[in-house]
């Protein structure tokens, strides 16, 4: 029987890209260059991140691909901070109506060290549904992002500016510069509110995105040493349990880690039915004489065998296994680790560890690297 399930999720994964009832958009591995007076690729990286989430690269005023007018999976921005100012955007779809924290409407040579957005999901057919989540993304770096995830999407603006805020005045969020008041939004990250260290390289290096209306998957590759994120929900969540696992966000903390075998727990999540609890998880593997294993051999029938990626909490109390992760496949280690893409391009590659499966992400058939 195990033998036969196994059988009908290869068939199923080995040839297309995934079913989604959202719209999965791509950013697919457009060079990063350092912008006009900057001092990183990483500031050009910034804005076309925030201008495709939130479906501003309008082939006009600012093109996240040279000659396209990039689509994006239509987030909002909440809340932006750069040239020392706090801002809500007038236009939360619009980047360019920001009227102070001007530099996130720039090639990004304004952003500073310490500059962040808020940016929200939008209603999924899937997943959380019109539950939303929130993504705390900064600037911290001319090598650094950091990154937390609020799956309550309970990040509360001020008129005040800059906000209120006090280190260790007991909101869940004091880890957030700039975030006050009396919100008590909880954040998941590499730890409860604590931020996830994505680094990477300063110069010239590829950013690919994978992103629907609930999820985005960030990679970073410079042709040696690729970094990825995973921020969303997952496919298969247990939507009519009681209660509902109606906000199955995810988030993984090891940005370095590009493969998918591993004995760390990277993924964090609120639990399911506490959300005053934070869970961490594996991804979960296949198994022979008790050892996990992907070095079988990577092709069948002229065919690399792909299968979804489920994630297992094991946390005393809040056991149990929130879904697949969408838009990213695991195979065998024969993969290799440099980028490729495979089965008709509707899968792209990459890996960091040669000992492991690379990750495998839903492509457009585009060439990487």
């Amino acid at each position: 029987m195990i033998n036969r399930i196994l059988a009908i999720l290869f068939a199923l994964c080995l040839l297309s890209a995934p079913a989604s009832a959202d719209t999965v958009r791509h950013y697919p591995n457009v060079v990063q260059a350092v912008p006009g007076g900057g001092a990183s690729s990483l500031q050009m990286s910034s804005v076309d991140l925030v201008r495709f989430l939130v479906n501003d690269c309008d082939g006009a005023t600012y093109d996240c691909q040279s000659g396209a007018a990039t689509v994006g999976p239509g987030w909002t921005l909440v809340r932006a901070h750069s040239n020392a100012a706090y801002e809500d955007t007038p236009t939360p779809t619009d980047v360019d109506s920001l009227a102070s924290a001007t530099a996130w409407a720039g090639d990004g040579s304004g952003l500073a060290a310490g500059d962040w957005v808020v940016l929200e999901s939008a209603t999924s057919t899937g997943g959380g549904g019109a539950n939303h989540f929130q993504l705390y993304l900064e600037y911290d770096s001319t090598t650094t992002w950091r990154f937390l995830m609020l799956p309550l999407a309970d990040f509360v603006t001020s008129s005040v500016s800059p906000p209120v805020w006090t280190a260790g005045d007991g909101n869940a969020c004091d880890t957030i510069p700039g975030v006050g008041g009396d919100e008590a939004c909880k954040g998941v990250g590499a730890g409860e509110n604590s931020l996830v260290a994505f680094t990477t390289l300063a110069g010239a290096s590829t950013m690919s995105i994978v992103a629907d209306e609930d999820v985005v998957i960030i990679l970073r590759d410079d042709g040696a040493s690729p970094d990825w994120i995973y921020v969303g929900g997952v496919d298969g969540n247990l939507s009519t349990s009681t209660p509902a696992d109606d906000r199955p966000f995810v988030i993984n903390d090891t940005p370095a880690s590009v493969f998918t075998l591993v004995s760390s727990a990277p993924w964090n999540r609120l639990a399911p039915d506490d959300t005053t609890v934070l869970t961490v998880g594996y991804p979960c593997q296949l198994r022979q004489n008790n050892t996990q294993s992907d070095d079988f051999p990577g092709t069948y029938n002229g065919a690399w065998q792909l299968w979804p990626v489920y994630l297992y909490f094991d946390v005393a109390s809040h056991y149990h296994v929130t879904g697949s992760l969408q838009y990213v496949r695991q195979g065998s280690d024969d993969l290799g680790m440099a980028g490729r893409t495979i089965n008709s391009a509707a899968w792209a590659c990459r890996g960091s560890d040669a000992a492991n499966s690379p990750i495998c992400l839903s492509w457009d058939g585009s060439a990487y690297p």
